[in-house]
Parts: structure tokens; C-alpha cells; sequence
């Protein structure tokens, strides 16, 4: 402690500003982010990089590797004793995709997948990977995502202190009619969760063959939650499991993309899809739905409401997206424009 300080002090009396680096985890806390995030958007600097952690970033500037151009020219033989072979294919990927400004289809592929999609193995660069390794889903699949006359896309609004999911929007693309209809089931308030619950298994239950596809694990562990609380038989939530598609995991799997988070909202607005209220975040829906149930004033609850549903378009343009990515790459062109 006593070293760090002396550090913080010599670089205050002498004026040397450190080199910023964009720690997501740690600097989204910190009040001074904007201005640091700006000095590095302005120098490109590495630290941008999905993948770049401090430990890594060290790794690489032993090796001569400090910028995203160094990156994308490195040799994997030069990279690898100090990153390993899948991570430093990966990094490097990540930096080419960057740097050529283009959507490149992933060199190290998965074996395909069972039920619930979920990927065996692990990636060095995004983490452990779950499978379920069950019975095989009743899709259509094109790399392993499925593709039905009637599709389902799921997102979830909760407010963590309550320990309360309080809208399951559920939107229902059905291709045979060419119609689009999102159900926002909605818990007004905390004793509806209950309600809500029953309605979405309602809902899904009128579409057996449907995919549902979701951002990122928790609508599946919310599902399994809700069930458990609500002593739902087995037979209502257990065959949902199967069509469960989470749409995140598939993009790990088969893209690079230049972006500089695989969040939902960085890799749909990469596509060109913007949420009608663009400043509206996750965790402000939070607090909006907790001034409602202070307020009752409903217009909080249009804000949510429209958030869920550009979530969940958000979602489906990113599947469809990626099926037409896959289905169009080729392993000479390798990019989507």
C-alpha cells in the first residue's frame, strides 16, 4: 500500500499521467471512466480489445505488442509460449477483425451441439463453457442455430434487491403469417410475479415447437428459479429447457466481430439496431421500476415495456444475422459486409 501511494504521489508532483487502460469491471465504477475511455478511444489504444485484460496486456508488452495493428500482424509462434495456442489464435483474430473493420468466421469450431445449444470445452479467451448434453432439439439448424415457422424471443426485467423478475417479455415471430407479436407479461407488482410466472408457460406452451432464443444464460436460470418457487410440475417447465437458444454463447462460437464488448447492445448496434430509448440501460430500469411502485406513474412503465421489447428485436436481429453469416461466409472470403 505504502508503494502505491508513493507511485500516486510521484506521478502527481511530476505530472505524468499513467497510461490509461480500460478495465471494464473496474473502470464502468469509476466517475472519471468517460474521460479516460475518451483518451483511449483517441489512441486506439489495446486496451479496447475484447480479450485484452491487464495480466494479458502485460504478456504482450514483453513480447513487443502494444497495439492493435502489432496484434493483428503478430505471429502466432511468437505469441503462444506466453498466451498459449487457442488464446493467442483468438486475440489475434479479435485484432484482425478490428483492425479490417469485418466480421471473420471463427477458425476453431465446436462439435455440434445438443440440447440446449450450450458448447462443450473451454475458450481461453471468453471463459468456461456449460453443455447439458441431452436429446437433440427438433430444429432446423444452420451451425447449430434453429430455425422454425414460429420463433420465440425472450428477455427478462428484474429488480434484484426484491429478488423479483418483474416482466417476461416474450415476443412471437411466426413466419407462416408473417406477423410479429411481443407479450409483455408484466408484475405491476411484486405479488403478480406469481401471475406472470403461469402466463409464460401459457404462452410458450402454445408454440411446442418453437425455438426460444435468449441474450446470455439467465433467462435459463431465472426458468429453472421460477419453477422451483412455484413448485411448477415438472412436465409444465422441463420441455422448455430443450428449446432454450442462447444467442450470445452462438456468436462466441462462431464469429469475431469489431466491436469492443460482445454485450447486446454493442453487437446490435454494430448491425444498425438502435433501442428507441437510447440513453435507457438495464440497471435504469431498475430504479424506474422501483420510482413506479413509489409513483404508480405508468409512463415508467411505457420505458421499461419499450426497453424489454427492443431487447428482444434486438435479439432476433442478431440470430438472423448470424444465420445469414453463416450460411454466406466461405472459407476464402471469411466476412459479412
Amino acid at each position: 500500500m505504502q508503494d502505491m501511494l508513493a507511485e500516486c504521489i510521484d506521478t502527481l508532483l511530476f505530472r505524468q499521467e499513467p497510461e490509461v487502460f480500460i478495465s471494464r469491471q473496474r473502470c464502468s465504477l469509476c466517475k472519471w471512466y468517460s474521460s479516460c475511455y475518451a483518451i483511449a478511444q483517441s489512441q486506439q489504444h489495446i486496451s479496447l480489445l475484447p480479450g485484452v485484460t491487464p495480466t494479458r496486456y502485460l504478456d504482450l508488452q514483453a513480447l513487443g505488442v502494444t497495439t492493435v495493428e502489432s496484434l493483428a500482424q503478430a505471429t502466432l509462434s511468437t505469441l503462444e509460449p506466453a498466451l498459449g495456442s487457442e488464446l493467442a489464435s483468438d486475440l489475434v483474430e479479435q485484432a484482425q477483425s478490428t483492425v479490417q473493420n469485418r466480421a471473420i468466421l471463427r477458425q476453431r469450431r465446436d462439435p455440434p451441439l445438443q440440447e440446449g445449444l450450450q458448447p462443450t470445452g473451454t475458450s481461453p479467451l471468453w471463459g468456461t463453457r456449460n453443455t447439458n448434453g441431452k436429446t437433440p432439439k427438433p430444429f432446423t439448424h444452420t451451425n447449430n442455430l434453429p430455425t422454425a415457422s414460429v420463433e420465440l424471443y425472450f428477455d427478462i426485467e428484474a429488480e434484484p434487491e426484491l429478488s423479483l423478475d418483474y416482466l417476461l417479455g416474450v415476443l412471437v415471430v411466426d413466419k407462416r403469417t408473417n406477423t410479429e407479436m411481443f407479450h409483455p407479461l408484466l408484475a405491476e407488482h411484486p405479488g403478480d410475479e406469481a401471475s406472470i410466472w403461469q402466463q409464460f408457460l401459457d404462452l410458450v406452451s402454445l408454440y411446442p415447437d418453437a425455438p426460444i432464443f435468449h441474450f446470455s444464460d439467465y433467462e435459463v436460470e431465472t426458468v429453472k428459479r421460477l419453477a422451483k418457487l412455484y413448485k411448477t410440475p415438472a412436465h409444465r417447465f422441463k420441455p422448455l429447457l430443450s428449446r432454450f437458444v442462447d444467442v450470445h454463447q452462438q456468436v462466441m462460437n462462431t464469429v469475431t466481430l469489431p466491436v469492443e464488448s460482445y454485450s447486446l447492445k454493442h453487437l446490435a448496434r454494430w448491425l444498425g439496431f438502435e433501442w428507441r430509448d437510447s440513453q435507457i440501460t438495464g440497471s435504469q430500469c431498475v430504479c424506474l421500476y422501483d420510482q413506479w411502485l413509489k409513483t404508480s406513474d405508468r409512463t415508467l412503465l411505457e420505458v421499461i415495456l419499450r426497453y424489454n421489447e427492443d431487447d428482444c428485436r434486438a435479439t432476433q436481429k442478431l440470430k438472423e444475422w448470424l444465420v445469414c453469416f453463416v450460411q454466406d461466409a466461405s472459407p476464402s472470403t471469411q466476412s459479412f459486409a
